[in-house]
């Protein structure tokens, strides 16, 4: 019982301090919002800090989905909700199909507003996992209290079978491909960084992630793809490095291409069987690298 009390406190301890660096972080974007609106003032180290940061660049970074209806089995937006976001930084405004279905709850651009916006990014920064399914659920919009999901009148589920959030993701690698076309197609083609890419797995100590491998085979094969049909998709980044602190599972599961021991005060690292083949891969350049089992630890219990 003692054992489980002090688990239990250092959990909420590195929840608490989880807590207080995003709060932190929460602060300052707020303060860069209202100083891009005119209504706040960014000190000297602020300003310089966003400066070392960004290099002087400006993206806006979505979680990005591929989109193909569940029933038809036909490919719908490739988009989805980051066309709310998109339109406005490349067009000026907001589809017509978000303004007549969100109505006087979403502000509307004046015309300086429209002009200041317009063009106000260097690039698009996408977040990447899966392919979801939709279906119509136009009935949402019939609703008296509604939020955005509500206005897109429609649901989202990873498989055909309702499965709203998977143990592992669906390895889709033509949902990347046809992502970065529609982007290349609908908005003229702007700068792309792929912020995040990775699959999830339980943080159970197996260090022979080949599941792991499998999927970033298949999407940086369909991202090489994209690019020989002209996407300017300029950097790519696996998520992740360690194992994290993840916002929707904490610390049970886990994208690392090392494992991060966090019973252990000092946090040691184990790599797994995908760090040695992604190392091999930006070494030779070869897809195909076989890394034998013998290179790697079965699981982090043998490592003890």
């Amino acid at each position: 019982m003692a054992s489980s009390a002090r688990d239990e406190n250092v959990y909420m301890a590195k929840l608490a301090e989880q807590a207080e660096r995003y709060e932190e972080m929460v602060e300052f974007m707020e303060k860069v919002s209202g100083a891009l609106s005119g209504t706040d003032e960014l000190t000297v180290e602020e300003r310089n800090l966003l400066s070392v940061a960004y290099k002087n660049v400006i993206g806006s970074c979505r979680a990005s989905w591929h989109i193909i209806s569940s029933i038809e089995q036909k490919e719908e937006s490739s988009g989805n909700e980051d066309h709310v976001f998109l339109n406005p930084l490349v067009n000026g405004d907001y589809p017509e199909i978000v303004k007549k279905n969100a109505g006087n709850r979403i502000p509307t651009f004046t015309k300086v507003e429209s002009k200041r916006v317009k063009g106000s990014f260097d690039f698009f920064g996408i977040n990447h996992y899966s392919t979801l399914y939709v279906k119509d659920d136009s009935v949402s919009l019939d609703m008296d209290t509604r939020d955005a999901m509500a206005d897109m009148a429609a649901t989202y589920t990873y498989g055909r079978e309702n499965e709203a959030f998977p143990d592992r993701f669906p390895v889709a690698p033509l949902g990347l491909q046809k992502l970065l076309n529609y982007v290349k197609e609908e908005y003229g083609n702007p700068a792309i960084y792929i912020h995040e890419n990775g699959q999830l797995l339980p943080h159970d100590g197996i260090l022979m992630d080949t599941p792991r491998i499998e999927y970033l085979h298949a999407y940086i094969g369909a991202l090489l793809d994209a690019l020989r049909n002209g996407s300017n998709t300029r950097g790519y980044f696996v998520w992740s490095f360690l194992d994290v602190f993840e916002v929707g599972d904490g610390y049970s599961s886990s994208f690392g291409m090392y494992y991060v021991d966090f019973d252990d005060k000092k946090l040691t690292r184990y790599p797994k069987l995908s760090a040695q083949w992604y190392a091999r891969f930006l070494k030779e350049k070869n897809l195909t690298a076989i890394i034998h089992n013998s290179m790697v630890q079965v699981s982090f219990s043998s490592a003890r």
